[in-house]
């Protein structure tokens, strides 16, 4: 062996050891005198010497010691051996010694690899400061068989890209290096087909021509790496090793417009600083140094005016594929499949629900707890994207608030809402049926005129729903499903009887809460002091008595039979609840008013209870209420039907990516 010192390792003395800094992370030894050891042998670890060298002249237990030392030191990675896989010297190598050097950090064959990234044939095609930038780039890293295709995107200035070409210091001769103006289509397929590397970007970037590039390299197996300006920012796709990942997944998940016409072009600087970030990824991904650890493809955000990179995951958007609508079989079998589903567990659920958080191409942009006071209730929000706003609009984030009674509840129940908020604003207008006497809407490809259509009602559609008195299909106007198209009341569940349950309790409360308008007798009053609660239930009812106002609870439950309370803070009603359970209305309700007084208590009217319809007068009464009897999923449907209505339950799966973490979120719809 001969040991050298890994030249990206650096190391420093710490009370029980030494730390050492590497590319690949931390790296701790500890022991007493290993500071010391290091110290004095890092001079020695040079590649020039052999282990058995180094150790040739101590003495037989301090050499045993050394050579574990150099052992260890080796096995993590903190030292090569040149022996095995040593390089040529640097001046053989120049002027790249340092690229070959970088490989070598981090993978054998380095001259091998770089060989293959130097000869790699490459078409950098595209327009302005950011193309010639990245012509001047690629050979300075060590390209030298790259052709420059310049398109009439925006301006180039074609002398300094010239004069950057010329000076690069290429040895092949007859090879079109540069080439103004896209060739007529065979030729242009031709090129991009014929690549190893394809490298597309421009001040202004026609994503016209980005599908274009990627139906060729696709179909070609040519690597493809194309940057997309957006205002201030670039967004750089990863390249096949790092994930394939679309461009238009990315777009539809920002809602970007086809094209923006007031993006400035970057500085020269920023130009340079990008091109080095787009020729470091082709760098990688041609000499096998690319990270494949992420199952999700990543795109590279460079900040224009700041010169910061971050990095984000894309999930893939279904109007970037086709679709078409289900038939009833199809529907039928995928009921079927939720309603025998397993039951999600919270802490996979969890973990799979934080993966779709991102601040820029995330579903849900951000999970948290902003400012808001913790006690008595701990409060999450979750602020969920608009999926599918109109082209060329931006697009506008929910909030999603939810309480519980610990931090863990509060967040879990954020999150399970959100999914069916998220799942209730994605319609993809490809999938529904043709409404009756129309032949539209037909499935197929663009999304986006049928979506605006839809959305102002110009367009009518169907989707498929489940009746819950036989479980066969049946079709339901789109605009009773969806809430951008006047309907409400999505709800989630880890399975999907939870789910269904809850969507039918509610459509009851809201008919039970109508029913109070009419003609009524007044309402029972339940003593909130001795009924009988659930072990949340009973610590709500202790926490409410330290508020001075006075909390009076009305049985509300109507024709249907569901349990149903009204929740009054002195002459306020602040909410309502039905349950199958007496015990889960009652807890519920109290939950909401135990939150209203901490919105008062802080001020923090965000996460306050929406209002609702004030109890009259004439329905407070005095008389005490008696024991309700619990009920069910089935009896909560069979008195809709007796009250000459059917529930319905749609799955809420128009984004499949989304429904794979939560397959459970449904709209219930009477029809």
């Amino acid at each position: 062996m001969k040991p050298q010192l890994a030249r990206d390792a650096y190391f420093a003395p710490v009370p029980d050891g030494v730390y050492w800094l590497t590319n690949k992370g931390p790296v701790t030894l500890t022991g007493k005198t290993i500071a010391a050891w290091i110290d004095r042998l890092a001079p020695f670890l040079d590649g020039q010497r052999s282990l058995d060298d180094l150790v040739a002249h101590l003495p037989a237990d301090r050499g045993a010691f050394v050579s574990d030392v150099v052992r260890t030191l080796h096995e993590r990675g903190l030292v090569k051996d040149v022996a095995t896989r040593g390089l040529p010297p640097d001046q053989v190598l120049a002027p790249h010694a340092a690229e070959v050097h970088f490989i070598d950090d981090f993978a054998d064959t380095a001259v091998l690899r770089f060989v293959r990234y130097r000869n790699c044939p490459t078409v950098v095609i595209g327009a302005g400061r950011s193309l010639v930038a990245c012509a001047a780039a690629g050979p300075r890293s060590g390209m030298d068989n790259v052709t420059v295709m310049v398109t009439d995107d925006c301006a180039t200035d074609l002398d300094e890209l010239r004069g950057v070409l010329g000076s690069s210091r290429s040895r092949r001769r007859g090879v079109e290096r540069l080439v103004v103006g896209e060739p007529e289509p065979g030729r242009f397929e031709q090129m991009i087909a014929g690549a190893t590397v394809v490298v597309h970007v421009s001040d202004r970037v026609s994503l016209a021509r980005t599908r274009v590039l990627t139906r060729i390299c696709h179909q070609s197996g040519t690597r493809l790496l194309q940057v997309v300006m957006t205002g201030a920012e670039a967004w750089i796709d990863p390249l096949p090793s790092m994930g394939r990942g679309d461009w238009d997944d990315a777009r539809l998940r920002l809602s970007l417009p086809e094209q923006e016409d007031d993006t400035e072009p970057p500085t020269p600087d920023a130009a340079a600083v990008l091109a080095d970030h787009v020729v470091h990824r082709v760098f990688q991904e041609v000499t096998g140094l690319a990270d494949t650890d992420d199952v999700r493809p990543r795109l590279a955000r460079f900040d224009l005016r700041t010169l910061r990179t971050t990095y984000h995951r894309v999930l893939p958007h279904p109007f970037a594929g086709s679709a078409r609508p289900q038939t009833a079989d199809e529907f039928r079998h995928n009921v079927n499949r939720l309603s025998r589903g397993p039951r999600l567990d919270e802490e996979t659920f969890s973990r799979r629900a934080a993966e779709l958080v991102d601040d820029r191409l995330g579903p849900f942009r951000a999970i948290g707890e902003r400012d808001f006071a913790q006690l008595p209730l701990h409060v999450s929000e979750v602020t969920v994207a608009d999926p599918v706003c109109l082209p060329g609009e931006r697009r506008a984030l929910i909030p999603v608030i939810a309480a519980g009674p610990d931090f863990a509840a509060a967040r879990h129940r954020a999150a399970v809402r959100a999914f069916a908020v998220h799942g209730s604003l994605f319609v993809d207008p490809r999938r529904l049926l043709a409404a009756a006497g129309s032949e539209e809407p037909k499935g197929g490809g663009d999304p986006a005129d049928p979506l605006v259509a839809l959305t102002s009602g110009a367009l009518r559609g169907r989707v498929w729903g489940t009746r819950l008195t036989d479980g066969e299909p049946c079709e339901v106007p789109v605009e009773t499903v969806f809430p951008a198209l006047r309907s409400a009341g999505a709800t989630a569940g880890y399975d999907w009887a939870e789910a269904v349950t809850a969507g039918v309790a509610g459509r009851c409360l809201d008919l039970t809460v109508a029913e109070l308008a009419g003609d009524r007798p007044p309402l029972s009053v339940v003593d909130i002091r001795y009924v009988l609660l659930d072990e949340i239930g009973q610590r709500y009812r202790q926490l409410l008595a330290v508020f001075d106002t006075p909390v009076v609870v009305y049985d509300a439950t109507g024709s249907l039979g569901v349990p149903t309370f009204a929740f009054c803070l002195g002459a306020e009603t602040v909410a309502y609840a039905s349950a199958p359970r007496v015990t889960d209305a009652l807890r519920d309700g109290l939950e909401q008013v135990l939150l209203a007084c901490q919105a008062r208590m802080h001020s923090q009217h965000a996460y306050a209870p929406p209002p609702v319809p004030q109890l009259p007068p004439r329905l407070r009464g005095d008389e005490p209420a008696r024991q309700r009897p619990d009920t069910g999923l089935r009896n909560m449907v069979e008195a809709l039907c007796s009250n000459g209505r059917i529930p319905v339950a749609v799955p809420l799966d128009h984004d499949p990516e989304m429904s794979q973490v939560m397959p459970y979120a449904v709209q219930v719809v009477l029809r």
